[in-house]
């Protein structure tokens, strides 16, 4: 486990930007079948979906708003040069934060993946 994090926590000290970034995260209360429609988006169109599958080291607890959150922020980071936004029909949301909104939801991810944007109405 120790690894794993290890492994995320250099990446992010590699591509995070400044501590004002934004990141796009899945709201709580939002039905599964709405956040898997962001998933499966995000996932077709080059979210880095493989490192929070089951048994991946950002798969974390499982928490599917985590997972969701990894997901939709990885493809969101990624499309940020061509100005795209985090909405995902109102799945997810941009915060300042990625711990803090975390926190919330019992992800034990440790942190943001690295910096790499989405919209799903583009």
């Amino acid at each position: 486990m120790a690894a794993p994090l290890f492994l995320l926590l250099l990446l992010l000290a590699m591509f995070t930007g400044s501590a004002d970034a934004a990141f796009c995260v899945c709201k709580t209360g939002v039905p599964d079948q709405a956040m898997q429609a962001a998933i499966d988006y995000a996932c077709a169109k080059g979210a880095d979906c493989a490192s929070a599958s089951k048994g991946a080291p950002c798969y974390g607890n499982g928490n599917k708003v985590a997972v969701c959150s990894y997901i939709c922020n990885s493809y969101y980071q990624s499309r940020s040069a061509t100005g795209a936004t985090c909405d995902f029909n109102g799945v997810a949301m941009a915060t300042g934060s990625w711990r803090a909104r975390h926190s919330q939801t019992g992800s034990r991810l440790g942190g943001p993946p690295a910096r790499a944007l989405v919209d799903v109405r583009r």
